[in-house]
Formats: structure tokens, sequence, C-alpha cells
């Protein structure tokens, strides 16, 4: 019996063995695949065998077959933006190859230079919200002592633009190398690029360019003076806009709601008085802002008879703040001394002018009295 029982045992364990090795081996591949497989940071690429692998279009594991043996190769930048792709990798000979698809890895073609790329060379695309904007090449020469600096930009066709900043050099000094450009700070408005005599030069200068607006770089000089004239444009500007305010024709305008006791609601003036008085505000507003003479033409102006609510459209004041270097304004409703009066319920000519493009600008002229109450702005 003991026997019987061993030899049952026996034959269990063995089973279990051959079974072990039976179903390893027939495991699928594509079940420890991923043990073999080499993922890039942003997971849209990986490696594995020297194929390299692009995650198809709206698909979570769905990879496509890059064409090319990058068995050996170095890679320096790997990334997708939707439709567009970037790799930057170096051969085994030190030659170096940027790949570029347009067609979400569909098709990859070589980027072709009149210039060799080495592993000197840098690429790097500056921006985080997965567009193919603010990218820079850096390409150094074989001596390391010289750079150039080349920029792409998918967004506006700008493909490898060599950056040239010779005719804007006023510093009497030799600029020859070329840096990496940042983001100058964290609104990633602008960009910045430090050039110096030499790889090294603790004196680089720096160049700065508005990154929306094709790359024309200004000297950091030259930034920070453009810089104070916007500040101190936008504070005369507050000034001109509190003072127009000020000076308001009460015989047009309601400047003190708090004493607006108009005696009825009825319709006293024609819908072309109520014309000829909306005139003088869209004619106010466009002195306001240097950008509404628009208003001044009366191609396509609307005109209804409507129940609206008395607001500080024209009355209300502006109130200008520095932050972050930078001067800011809002409308100032805090110490507006009518802020109680408004949201009265008036019957009024409500006179449009504009489109939505522009921006479409509504004046209330009351109905009973022919001042103006009020209006409105949308479509801006």
């Amino acid at each position: 019996m003991k026997k019987k029982i061993l030899l049952i045992i026996v034959l269990f364990i063995c089973c279990i063995s051959v079974g072990y090795f039976i179903c390893k081996k027939n495991i699928p591949r594509n079940e420890n695949i991923s043990e073999e497989k080499e993922f890039f940071d942003n997971k849209n690429f990986y490696l594995e065998t020297g194929n390299l692998y692009v995650l198809k279009q709206n698909t979570e594991n769905e990879y496509i077959q890059i064409p090319g043996d990058f068995a050996n190769v170095k890679f320096k930048y790997i990334n997708m933006f939707n439709e567009t792709g970037y790799i930057f990798y170096i051969k085994e000979n030190g030659e170096g190859e940027i790949l570029r698809t347009k067609s979400y890895g569909e098709e990859w073609n070589k980027v072709e230079f009149d210039f060799a790329l080495n592993d000197n060379c840098e690429f790097q695309f500056l921006n985080q919200f997965d567009i193919p904007t603010e990218g820079f090449l850096l390409v150094p020469n074989n001596e390391n002592t010289k750079s150039d600096l080349y920029v792409v930009d998918d967004l506006i066709n700008m493909d490898f633009v060599k950056v040239d900043i010779s005719d804007i050099n006023d510093t009497g000094k030799e600029l020859q190398y070329y840096n990496m450009p940042t983001y100058m700070d964290s609104s990633r408005i602008y960009v910045e690029m430090k050039v110096g005599e030499y790889k090294d030069d603790e004196n680089s200068e720096k160049f700065i360019t508005n990154s929306t607006a094709n790359y024309k770089w200004i000297t950091e000089k030259e930034f920070y003076r453009q810089k104070e004239e916007n500040i101190n444009y936008q504070k005369d500007f507050v000034n001109s806009y509190n003072k127009r305010v000020d000076e308001l024709d009460e015989k047009i305008f309601v400047k003190d709601f708090s004493k607006y006791n108009a005696p009825n609601n009825d319709v006293k003036i024609s819908e072309n008085q109520a014309k000829q008085i909306a005139l003088k505000g869209f004619i106010e507003e466009a002195n306001r802002y240097n950008n509404k003479e628009y208003l001044l033409n009366d191609d396509n102006e609307e005109i209804t008879l409507e129940t609206v609510r008395t607001n500080s459209f024209f009355t209300g004041k502006l109130e200008g703040r520095m932050e972050n270097d930078n001067y800011l304004y809002e409308y100032n409703s805090t110490t507006d001394e009518n802020k109680d009066f408004y949201g009265i319920e008036r019957k009024a000519y409500v006179i449009k002018r504009g489109d939505t493009v522009s921006g479409v600008v509504e004046i209330y002229v009351d109905a009973a009295t022919g001042l103006i109450i009020g209006g409105n702005e949308y479509g801006i």
C-alpha cells in the first residue's frame, strides 16, 4: 500500500514537471514580450530587437513598425505631437539623422540638411502643449568652438530656419556660439536665447523673442525698453479712459443713477431721435479705444425697442495694477457709487453696430428721457 501511494506521488510530480515545461514552451510570445520592449518615456514608442515601433493613431496598444534598423543607435530625441513626430538618433558611425512624420506615424521621411549631424548636436521642442512648435536644433562645428541654431515650427511652416542675430548685435562682441533657448519664465510666452563668443562664455548676451511672432529676436535691452514703454502706454490709457468717464456730458449720459428718477416708462422719443443720440455713444466708445473706429460706420446698424437694465457700460472706471512685471487693468466695480442702482428696468432703444468678428456694441437709449443708460458688447 505504501509503495502504491509512493508511486502515485512520483507520477503526480512527474506530470506537474512535464506540464510546466510544455506550458512554458507554449506561452504566446505576446504575453511576455513586454519584458523585451524598451519603452520611451512618452509610451508612444518602443524598441524591440532593433525594431522601432510607434503607437497607431486612436489606439491604446496597437503599434506601427518604423522602417530602418535601430539596433545600435543612440536616441537623442523622440516624440509625437498628434500627427507630427520627430526622431533624432546617432548611428554607430557617429552620423546623425532626423526622421519626421506628418501622418500620425504611418510614413516617415529623413530630414535633409546641407550639413552633418553628430552627437554634439541637440534637438528639442520647448512647448508642453502637444503641438510641434518652438523647436530648436543646435549644431556645433567639429571643434565645438562655434554653433548654429535652427528653428522649426510646423504650425507656421518654419522648417529648420537658421537663426542669425548679427544684424541686431550691438554689443561689439563677435557672438558665434548659440545656446539652446529656454522659456524666459513660467508664462511660456517669451523664449530666451544666450549667444556667446565661445561655448562656455559666462558673459554671453541674451536675445528674446515672442514665441508666437515668427521668432523675430530682439536684444534683452530692447525687450525691457519695449516692456517699459508698454507699461507706460497702459497706464496712460487707464488715466485717459477714466478722464473721459469724468467728463461725460450729463445731458447725454446718465452718470449718477442714484438720482435718475424718470417719471414714467413711456415711449416719448422716436427711433430716429434714438439713432442720433446713440451716435454720440458710438463716438465716445470709438474714442476710448483705438481699434473701434468701425463703430462710426452705420452700414450694419440695427435698432430694436426692448426692456433693458441700466448698467455702467459708459460710467465704470478702470483700475490698474502691476502683477509679475506686467501692468494689468480691469473695471473697478467695488468703488462705484452707482452699483446699488444698476439693474433698473427701462424701456429703451437698443442700437447695435459692428459684427461678431470686430465686435458688436449695443447702446441703450431710454425711450422716455432720451438719455444713454448703458450698453453692451460681445463677439470680441
